[in-house]
């Protein structure tokens, strides 16, 4: 039997480490797996935050507001009114890559609402008391 010095097992043991925690590193750490975006958001007035239909920020004034852990994707942003999206509001869907900073920007503006307006006129004739 041949007699294996202990410089060579700890080296290939050392070499076996070094992989397992570099695998561990790669793919369990949350750095690699969540990205945030910069959302800037013009305006005059009070606006909601959101990613994805979820609210992140309620009833902030218009500025920078940074989302964090997102995962890599599509994913939807909107800056709506606090008074209703009738009032103002705009949305971006954009891909999320790992590795960057994606910066949104969001100018919410009043929808055109249209409609008919009807005006009746009457006349009384006589006296009304």
């Amino acid at each position: 039997m041949k007699k294996i010095s202990f410089m060579k097992v700890a080296l290939v043991v050392l070499v076996i480490l070094y992989f397992v925690i570099w695998i561990i590193r790669m793919y369990l750490s949350p750095n690699n797996k969540y990205w945030y975006c910069k959302i800037i958001v013009s305006g005059s007035y009070e606006y909601d935050i959101k990613m994805d239909d979820y609210t992140y920020y309620d009833n902030e004034p218009a500025g920078t507001y940074y989302i964090t852990d997102i995962s890599s994707g599509y994913h939807t942003f909107e800056a709506v009114d606090s008074d209703g999206a009738s009032w103002g509001s705009d949305s971006e869907t954009k891909y999320i890559s790992s590795g960057t900073t994606t910066t949104i920007y969001l100018n919410p503006t009043q929808t055109v609402s249209t409609g008919t307006v009807y005006i009746y006129m009457f006349m009384v004739i006589g006296n009304m008391t």
